[in-house]
């Protein structure tokens, strides 16, 4: 009797468990991505784009693909500034892009030339 008592205290205890690690398992990191173009609506490709925790001051990278596109994916949920440069370009910079868990936040930008005002 005793022992019957301590296999089923154990397969509950298995099976909580298994709940348990269901729950942790989903997703809670979001992606920022988007577009940059120039002041004519023509991509902009290879430009670079960094994305700051605004909390931890912690930051990743990308690069703007030939469509000008760009993703950073796996970022914890917080606020974050995204920046961007390109040669031939002003240096870009948005403050407070909130991303929420398993959230997909467009942060596009519009580069202008740096002879431009």
């Amino acid at each position: 009797m005793k022992f019957r008592a301590i296999t089923i205290a154990v397969l509950l205890l298995a099976i909580a468990s298994g709940c348990f690690s269901l729950v942790s398992a989903q997703a809670i990191t979001g992606r920022i991505s988007g577009t940059i173009y120039d002041a004519n609506g023509a991509i902009v490709a290879g430009a670079s784009v960094k994305i700051v925790n605004e909390a931890t001051q912690e930051s990743r990278t990308a690069t703007s693909d030939s469509n000008g596109n760009y993703v950073v994916t796996n970022l914890l949920p917080t606020s974050y500034s995204v920046m961007v440069e390109q040669q031939g370009f002003k240096k870009s910079n948005r403050t407070g892009n909130v991303l929420v868990a398993d959230g997909r936040l467009t942060v596009d930008f519009q580069a202008r030339n740096r002879s431009s005002n």
